[in-house]
């Protein structure tokens, strides 16, 4: 997986938590998700036809972007799959899909 696709994904308007989960579990990894065809966005249970419009027009550059500032502001940007992010952020219900942070993450 790479960090600035999972960011892509989490950036998009209409996509939280649970339409994310599902991106991933229909396509595998969060490339695939943007790469996917509209029509198989839209087969995705739960995802709107407004949500896959948004993933099928979002290019990687969004999360790239966003990475590329949160770091030249000395920060960093954490998936849930980065071993600094917060364990127990990871089990609550509507737990955030990526954190911005700034300074030491210990």
């Amino acid at each position: 997986m790479t960090t600035a696709a999972y960011a892509t994904l989490a950036l998009v308007p209409g996509i939280g938590r649970a339409r994310l989960e599902l991106l991933l579990a229909t396509f595998g990894t969060p490339d695939a998700a943007l790469d996917a065809p509209f029509d198989a966005l839209c087969k995705v249970a739960g995802m709107s036809k407004a949500a896959a419009t948004a993933v099928h027009e979002a290019t990687i550059d969004l999360g790239v972007s966003a990475i590329a500032r949160t770091v030249a502001m000395g920060g960093q940007v954490l998936d849930p799959s980065d071993q600094a992010f917060p364990a127990a952020l990871r089990d609550i219900p509507d737990a955030p899909v990526l954190l911005f942070a700034l300074g030491d993450v210990q």
